[in-house]
């Protein structure tokens, strides 16, 4: 019973942390706490509807200007950041355009899968909440609901490690050596 509910603690607190990151939109109205109409401060006070305090940290791209995106997938992060790196610096690597269509492709594919493990992680917490809110708790159904959880997650981070490998293998032995030289000088 123990280890049910240390799981269960560890489950819920990373969806809700994947949850609570993924619905983030850094600084846009999609994180607005509270609105000037149904803030409880008066002749302002609140600054809760102004600013996000985590737009805040938000990194741009020295190069392009651009906001850099991030994933709360470490693995997502890392394909997104070489992919956003390797574009901006396409001509001094002397990528061709099979190369660049290449990199574009696997940067929309891991666009795409961290869209999906948001969705799923949701999914899984209503799941999760209605399962633990019902009169009888079913120890089984949540186990397989976990397991079956983890799978997925196994399976999503492991085809993204062979992204990552396929994002890494465009480029030929020149152009990754280049590449290091030009990431060395940021």
């Amino acid at each position: 019973m123990k280890k049910l509910f240390w799981v269960l603690v560890f489950v819920l607190g990373a969806a809700f942390s994947a949850v609570a990151w993924a619905e983030h939109e850094h600084g846009s109205d999609a994180t607005v706490v509270a609105t000037e109409e149904n803030c409880s401060k008066k002749d302002g006070d609140c600054k809760k509807h102004e600013t996000c305090p985590m737009g805040e940290e938000k990194k741009t791209c020295r190069k392009c200007g651009e906001a850099e995106e991030s994933c709360p997938c470490p693995i997502l992060d890392k394909i997104m950041k070489k992919s956003h790196f390797l574009l901006d610096n396409q001509e001094e690597l002397g990528l061709s355009e099979e190369q660049v269509d290449k990199i574009k492709a696997i940067k929309m594919g891991a666009k795409k899968t961290a869209i999906l493990q948001a969705a799923n992680m949701q999914i899984f917490e209503i799941d999760l909440k209605t399962k633990l809110g019902e009169s009888k708790v079913d120890v089984e159904g949540i186990d397989a609901m976990i397991d079956q959880g983890m799978t997925a997650m196994s399976k999503s981070a492991k085809d993204s490690v062979q992204s990552y490998a396929d994002l890494k293998s465009i480029l030929t032995e020149e152009q990754m050596v280049k590449a290091k030289e030009i990431w060395k000088k940021k």
